[in-house]
């Protein structure tokens, strides 16, 4: 009688020969799909039976197995009807877990497709240049046209894809009846997923990296009125992080005379959670570097403003947004931005809002959070440089909006020739009577800092007082201010309130006034009322 052991040894010997046999097998298969003869067989048999469905030219120059158990496919070429290209690829590289269809999921291991190119085109009457790939692939029974399927206990699959790598990809679209022409050259994307549920609209990635890429969108027709009136549900989408690096983007507008074209040095976003339908937004951090955009618009279109329309002064009810948002960071460095509007040229050294151009802009913006009835941020830094010659060295506060006050705390502005520093508070009933009645229900506070205001930094917003001799003459004598001011419009008081001007011209004021602008029962307290000055700056007010 055989020990356990012995039995054990058996089968383990069997195993072991069993499972040699399916490796030599399997390695058979795939030397023989490899293999020159299994290529005539495999790739002849393709080519026929597409081009004799299609009555178009097929040609496929590989198909094999790899020893990892992928597909790959060399060389495929595919020509419409007009014996133009419609698709060609060098290499196509795709794994599929055939077990987990069994479970209603499709997960594609692999994905490595280089050298696509193709000719997507659609005519005016809405038909597509590979319609005719379609129609030769249809079912040629006509019967099954009246069979009812029951559908009602079938779901869409779920879909995880792994690793795909995309690369030297070119893509032309001309859309007659749309009125666009769009072309695609992409250098590489790389992607990964957790799960894609098209029926629930739920998008779980991973990473997503597009780099070396340029998109060119024409719009040379205004687009037809959209009949599709149905909804879709929002959807969920979730990413580790989505990268582009290198991108160049350009659209025109043709009918609507706009221009835009974007170069995108390093664009990344973070850890990301975004649920559209319950209108959530979870966003780590947010960066944009080394990029350059630039905007072209028609000039604004002139209206008749004197008309007044009846019942244009009533307001609208102030309502918070119903969305929650949340950004750890806004980090931008070294940015162009061009807005220009209309065909004239801007003056030079003169800010034109129809013509800005801001140079190295640089933003960091942390802490941004909006949820139930309150909004907050926290601006740590605002830098660039506008074409007038303007320069905003820095722009920083921590900000907070409530239903009943608005705070404003270490703000602090500095451009070439000024400096603010101050803290401001706004207290109201409510925003809906702020924006309603804002001289009775708003009281305020203001705290000044180190802060001193130069009018030379009013030149670049208006030209004329560069010219005017008298304000010319205070060009070296910055407005030095300290103290606070708080109140409301009617009642105002004044705390250690000292400006400072020119060679010795000083203003101190501590104390209050009531009852503005009522000047009959107007009532003035000051319990520190000091004016200083000097026949030398006496002169220079006098002009």
């Amino acid at each position: 009688m055989n020990s356990p052991k012995k039995i054990l040894l058996k089968i383990g010997k069997w195993l072991g020969i069993i499972l040699l046999v399916l490796i030599g097998l399997f390695l058979a298969i795939v030397l023989l799909i490899r293999s020159e003869l299994g290529q005539n067989k495999i790739v002849g048999y393709a080519t026929d039976f597409v081009s004799d469905k299609t009555n178009t030219r097929v040609d496929i120059e590989r198909i094999f197995i790899t020893f990892t158990g992928n597909v790959q496919i060399e060389g495929v070429y595919l020509e419409d009807q007009q014996k133009d290209t419609l698709v060609y690829f060098r290499s196509l590289e795709a794994g599929v877990g055939f077990k987990s269809l069994l479970n209603n999921h499709i997960a594609i291991s692999r994905i490595d497709l280089d050298g696509l190119r193709a000719k997507v085109s659609r005519s005016r009457d809405s038909t597509f240049n590979f319609d005719f790939i379609i129609n030769a692939f249809a079912a040629a029974d006509t019967t099954a046209k009246d069979e009812t399927v029951d559908t009602t206990s079938s779901s869409t699959p779920t879909i995880s894809i792994g690793p795909v790598n995309l690369t030297d990809i070119r893509l032309a679209y001309l859309d007659s009846l749309m009125g666009m022409d769009a072309h695609l050259r992409l250098g590489n994307l790389e992607l990964s997923t957790d799960d894609l549920n098209i029926e629930k609209m739920r998008f779980e990635l991973d990473d997503i990296l597009l780099e070396n890429t340029n998109v060119k969108v024409v719009q040379f027709l205004s687009p037809p009125p959209s009949e599709d009136t149905t909804s879709s549900p929002l959807p969920y989408v979730s990413f580790n992080e989505v990268a582009l690096r290198n991108i160049e983007v350009s659209y025109q507008s043709i009918p609507d005379s706009l221009d835009a074209k974007a170069r995108i040095g390093d664009f990344t976003i973070g850890d990301s959670e975004l649920d559209l339908a319950v209108q959530d937004i979870s966003i780590d951090d947010i960066k944009l570097l080394d990029s350059d955009i630039r905007i072209k618009l028609p000039a604004p279109a002139e209206t008749d403003t004197t008309q007044s329309v009846a019942g244009s002064d009533t307001t609208t009810p102030f309502e918070w947004p119903a969305w929650k948002v949340e950004l750890g960071q806004l980090l931008l460095d070294k940015n162009r931005i061009t807005l220009d509007q209309g065909s004239g040229k801007a003056k030079p050294g003169v800010f034109d809002p129809a013509h800005i151009g801001l140079n190295n802009l640089s933003i960091d913006l942390q802490d941004v959070l909006l949820k139930d009835r309150e909004a907050s941020l926290n601006l740590e830094n605002l830098v660039f440089g506008e074409r007038s010659g303007f320069v905003l060295q820095k722009l920083a506060f921590e900000g907070q909006l409530q239903e009943e006050e608005l705070e404003v705390s270490n703000f602090k502005l500095l451009t070439n020739n000024s400096e603010l520093n101050l803290q401001l508070s706004l207290g109201y009933p409510s925003i809906d009577s702020l924006i309603a009645n804002p001289k009775n229900n708003a009281r305020f506070g203001i705290a000044f800092g180190e802060t001193s205001l130069s009018v030379k930094d009013a030149y670049y917003f208006a030209d004329s007082l560069q010219h005017d001799t008298l304000i010319q003459s205070f060009e070296e004598y910055p407005l030095s201010l300290g103290g606070g001011i708080s109140g409301s419009y009617k009642d105002i008081s004044i705390n250690n309130f000292k400006a400072n001007w020119l060679t010795a011209t000083s203003l101190s004021i501590n104390g209050n006034v009531k009852n503005l602008p009522d000047t009959n029962n107007l009532k003035v307290d000051f319990n520190e009322l000091n004016v200083n000055s000097n026949a030398s700056d006496i002169g220079l007010l006098l002009g």
